[in-house]
């Protein structure tokens, strides 16, 4: 999507300055469009990220001890609880990698909306004029 947005940029600005620009109104309005699919992108995206770091932190929690030692219970495997405590750890492991990416998703979308509202104040001034 970002290199789409960008090659659309890039042709604008060709366009531009080959005098061929494109209608105020009809550019103001493909901008706004872009704003608000880059919204909605980042609402997707902050789901996505709140989700992870709730399965991230049910992960980072203690285990939860008995409420009571009961005799007849079977004894546990030490083998069990290593193997167990791996697989907890590659699971933390995974969703550390997935906020990060998440983040570094997110820093490109801010950039975008940044690139989106700064040429949108642009076309706005060029209208008024």
């Amino acid at each position: 999507m970002r290199a789409v947005t960008m090659t659309v940029l890039m042709v604008l600005a060709v366009a531009g300055l080959a005098g061929a620009a494109p209608e105020p109104d009809v550019a103001v309005q493909r901008v706004e469009a872009e704003l608000a699919t880059v919204a909605r992108q980042r609402d997707e995206l902050l789901q996505d990220l709140r989700m992870a770091q709730e399965l991230r932190t049910i992960e980072l929690s203690p285990p939860a001890a008995p409420a009571a030692v009961v005799l007849s219970a079977p004894m546990i495997n030490y083998d069990d609880m290593v193997r167990d405590a791996a697989d907890r750890r590659v699971r933390i492991e995974r969703f550390n990698a997935e906020l990060s990416r998440l983040y570094d998703e997110s820093l490109a979308l801010a950039d975008q909306d940044r690139q989106l509202r700064a040429e949108l104040r642009e076309l706005l001034a060029l209208h008024r004029q």
